[in-house]
């Protein structure tokens, strides 16, 4: 420190004082009382004399670890925000063609409910297309089934008609049989 009276310590003698000496600007660290500090120098084109300044690199290096650290975490919160974007839209391009396959399978089981397509046909997109062909789909194979349920009570109560009108005439025709067996006898008791 300069004060009167006192003409300073030898260049040399400090740490980095011969590499001062030596050069008219630059920088070095070097270790004082094992504490890393960091040294800046250059000449006055003026007067000549050298401006040295000797800090310590925590002082220099704090506020960098700071942004470094705020960086990171800024980087992180970033990082995890894009992951729950993705997920969010993941799921909500996910979620259609999940109620399709369950769609699938509850058509596939004969238990389909227009219901379970929720707002899907209402889209004005590929999935609300395709759920509305879904929904014809299951409309067009229930009326299938129902008309086959139809047509087999038809072909059931025919059967059953037809079964009790050839009954009726095996009968019938048992009946002459034996009346036309008893005439034989009959007649050829007569003869």
């Amino acid at each position: 420190m300069l004060r009167k009276g006192y003409a300073g310590a030898d260049l040399t003698s400090r740490p980095g004082g011969q590499l001062v000496a030596a050069q008219s600007e630059g920088f070095t660290t070097t270790v004082i009382d094992g504490e890393r500090r960091r040294i800046y120098w250059a000449t006055s084109p003026v007067s000549g004399l050298k401006i040295v300044l000797n800090i310590s690199e925590d002082e220099i290096l704090v506020p960098v670890r700071q942004l470094t650290l705020r960086s990171g975490l800024a980087g992180v919160a970033g990082l995890l925000l894009l992951v729950l974007l993705v997920t969010a839209i993941a799921r909500r391009f996910s979620r259609p063609l999940l109620v399709l396959t369950g769609t699938a399978a509850a058509i596939e089981q004969g238990k389909f409910r227009e219901e379970m397509l929720g707002d899907l046909p209402e889209h004005r997109d590929e999935m609300g297309e395709l759920a509305r062909s879904f929904r014809n789909m299951a409309r067009e194979i229930h009326a299938r089934e129902q008309s086959l349920a139809e047509l087999n009570q038809n072909l059931e109560r025919t059967v059953t008609q037809r079964t009790s009108e050839l009954t009726a005439r095996a009968g019938e025709l048992e009946k002459l049989t034996r009346q036309s067996e008893e005439r034989v006898v009959l007649e050829s008791s007569l003869s």
